[in-house]
C-alpha cells in the first residue's frame, strides 16, 4: 500500500493491519469522506447511517450478485461458481426467472439463517453480518461452526470506527 503522504510503500504483518487502518480511518473521516473512496469503509459509513452496507458480503442476505459463465450457466453468486450453484443457462431459462428462483432465495436466506449466535450479538453486526459465507468456515469461542475467518479484522476495525 502507498501512503499517500509521505510517497512511502508500506508493508504490513500480522501485527500492523489495525494500527495502519486505524491510521487511514481516521484520515479519512476527518479529510476525505466523499472524496476519496475506500471501499471498506465506505460500506460501514453506509451501513452507520442509512442502515444498508451496499456491498453483497455484508448485507444480511446473499443472492445478487449472480454470475454467468460464458457458456450461459447462472450460478447463484459471484464467490460460488459451482455445479451445486447453477441456477440453469440464460439460453434456455429467463435470467429473472432464476434470479427470482425459490432456490435462490433459499441461497440468499441461508447466509441470515446461518449466522452464528457469536455473531448475532455482535454489537455491529449490522454492518457485518457474518461476512461472506465462502470465508466462514472457523468455529466461534464456544465452539460453534460458521465463524468468518476475518473476525479479528472485523472487530478491530469496529473499535476503531466506533471509537471515531
Amino acid at each position: 500500500m502507498k501512503d499517500r503522504r509521505s510517497n512511502v510503500l508500506i508493508i504490513m504483518t500480522d501485527e500492523q493491519p489495525v494500527q495502519t487502518v486505524n491510521c487511514y480511518g481516521n484520515d479519512w473521516v476527518r479529510r476525505d469522506i466523499g472524496r476519496i473512496f475506500l471501499q471498506i469503509f465506505d460500506v460501514a459509513l453506509s451501513a452507520w447511517t442509512s442502515g444498508r452496507p451496499g456491498l453483497c458480503i455484508f448485507e444480511e442476505t446473499c443472492g445478487s450478485a449472480l454470475a454467468m459463465e460464458y457458456n450461459g450457466d447462472l450460478c447463484s453468486c459471484d464467490h460460488f461458481v459451482e455445479a451445486r450453484y447453477k441456477l440453469g443457462n440464460g439460453q434456455r431459462t429467463g435470467l429473472a426467472e432464476m434470479a427470482d428462483s425459490r432456490r435462490q432465495h433459499h441461497f440468499g436466506q441461508a447466509k441470515k439463517d446461518s449466522l452464528p449466535q457469536y455473531c448475532r450479538n455482535c454489537g455491529v453486526q449490522f454492518i457485518y453480518n457474518g461476512g461472506c459465507p465462502k470465508n466462514r468456515f472457523t468455529a466461534t469461542p464456544s465452539g460453534e461452526p460458521g465463524l468468518t475467518i476475518f473476525v479479528k479484522d472485523i472487530e478491530h476495525f469496529s473499535l476503531m470506527l466506533t471509537a471515531l
